[in-house]
């Protein structure tokens, strides 16, 4: 199981926080009040390098962009994977591909609907991902927010996971989980369900600023979950 923690902001952060070894680091494109340009993204990335620290898989974050302003992000950044929302970026999923080596994360909102119109909503969803699905590497469930997407903070109904981790394997790809995922509630998700990975910002964060002793809890009750899993006997 996967971590990714997202919004890093500056070298000092992503360098404390790449000590924790998680699995993937985010970098806000977005209008946030996380947003980093790809340019300093690039200094950052070139800096780390120099310092001969490992770096992990890079993930670049947008919520919605023209296919003009991605042109200069995959030029100039070397990002390694590019995310984006389902809701109307589905045309770009194909032009990454086919424009660059990266990955493409796509994020599916998910809203607190009514259970009698959620297999409605679920059906919608996957039919307008059917013509993308060959160009997505990874799914990712979060919470949506009206206004700008993701990245709320806030926790959704986790009992819809099953239906969408059926529905990503039918495409071949990894499910993550975001939204208002901490590590006083990681263990809860967890214990429920095995997830492919997980993905947190605000969660391990104290007054807007990343607090390493909280992403030291969540990564290790992460890898903690893990190691039990594994030493459990075989059914």
């Amino acid at each position: 199981m996967n971590v990714k923690i997202c919004g890093m902001t500056s070298l000092e952060m992503t360098r404390d926080v790449i000590a924790y070894n998680p699995d993937h680091i985010g970098f806000v494109f977005a209008k946030s009040r996380r947003q980093v340009s790809p340019d300093a993204v690039q200094w950052i990335l070139n800096q780390l390098q120099e310092e001969q620290v490992r770096i992990p898989h890079t993930v670049g974050v947008f919520a919605h962009v023209d296919t003009e302003l991605l042109k200069p992000v995959i030029q100039s950044c070397t990002v390694q994977a590019l995310q984006f929302h389902a809701n109307d970026q589905l045309d770009k999923c194909r032009w990454v591909k086919e424009n660059s080596n990266m990955n493409v994360w796509l994020t599916l909102p998910i809203s607190n609907v009514d259970r009698i119109d959620f297999e409605d909503e679920l059906n919608h969803q996957f039919e307008r991902l059917s013509t993308a699905a060959p160009y997505i590497d990874l799914l990712l469930l979060d919470t949506h927010d009206p206004v700008q997407g993701g990245g709320s903070g806030k926790v959704f109904q986790w009992d819809v996971i099953p239906y969408y981790q059926s529905r990503a394997k039918q495409i071949g790809v990894p499910l993550y989980v975001a939204g208002g995922l901490n590590p006083d509630n990681i263990n809860s998700l967890l214990s429920r369900y095995e997830l492919d990975g997980v993905d947190v910002s605000s969660g391990v964060e104290t007054d807007g600023s990343k607090d390493m002793s909280k992403v030291d809890t969540f990564i290790g009750r992460v890898r903690q979950h893990v190691r039990t899993r594994r030493s459990l006997p075989l059914s």
